[in-house]
């Protein structure tokens, strides 16, 4: 796994920083695959990092596959909850 603190966890174009937000979506969009990770990969790494001093605290983590790898989601829309 790529791990990343306070940034997105895969390499968008240098020139990303300099365009408005809407320009950018088309760039981070082809990245997406790339951060599709299983919630028992996401869990191990939380558990992993709960101590209030540790390395993660207080910052913003990324997770993406490793470079290669492309993640693939099965249902994209969100079910209605029950009530």
């Amino acid at each position: 796994m790529r791990i990343s603190l306070d940034r997105v966890p895969v390499q968008v174009p240098a020139l990303t920083r300099f365009l408005p937000g809407a320009l950018v979506l088309p760039f981070f969009v082809q990245r997406v695959p790339e951060m599709i990770i299983s919630y028992a990969d996401a869990a191990a790494l939380i558990l992993a990092n709960l101590a209030p001093s540790g390395e993660m605290s207080r910052h913003r983590v990324g997770m993406a596959l490793p470079v290669g790898m492309r993640g693939e989601k099965k249902q994209w829309a969100a079910k209605p909850s029950a009530v």
